[in-house]
């Protein structure tokens, strides 16, 4: 079994169950408010591979919600700002390969009728270090009232008492 520079044993990064499994409900007010919501709290250096899947679409009063991912000091640094309305059920936000960082949405739907979803021909999962800060997501302009984005995490500690919990939407 690997193991981290501690000592301790390597969790989540085979193919057991997830560090972290939660959905974001966008008609809950912990999760729709403008502004930034926590959906990872971070202590210490960690390595965090992250799916972030759109379950249901994100819908508002208007198609002006716009969402975002990073962190606090850079809350565009996963994933820059779109239209949620524009994101479909069954859509992760994924890594786009051309070195352009986490920037593109794949779907897992099949488009081209080819009998393949495309989020099988895509990598759908992030996989970073963070150094302490947590990941959150930001809205804008209009609170979306539906919706639901389900939050998968696994990570692993690089500094002594390093941890990744769920985050509490604040």
């Amino acid at each position: 079994m690997a193991k981290t520079p501690f000592g301790g044993a390597v969790t989540g990064f085979g193919l057991g169950k997830p560090d972290i499994d939660f959905n974001v409900d966008f008609s809950n007010a912990t999760w729709n408010t403008l502004g930034a919501h926590q959906i990872l709290a971070v202590t210490g250096l960690v390595r965090i591979k992250l799916i972030i899947y759109f379950a249901t679409a994100i819908t508002s009063v208007s198609t002006y919600t716009d969402i975002k991912l990073g962190i606090p000091s850079n809350d565009d640094e996963l994933r820059t700002y779109i239209n949620a309305e524009s994101i479909s059920a069954g859509e992760f936000w994924a890594y786009s390969g051309s070195g352009s960082g986490y920037k593109t949405i794949y779907s897992s739907k099949d488009y081209n009728n080819t009998g393949t979803n495309q989020a099988i021909l895509k990598e759908p999962l992030m996989d970073f270090v963070c150094g302490g800060e947590d990941i959150e997501y930001s809205l804008t302009n209009v609170a979306p009232t539906a919706g639901t984005i389900n939050v998968i995490a696994w990570y692993q500690a690089l500094s002594s008492g390093a941890t990744v919990v769920q985050g509490d939407g604040s």
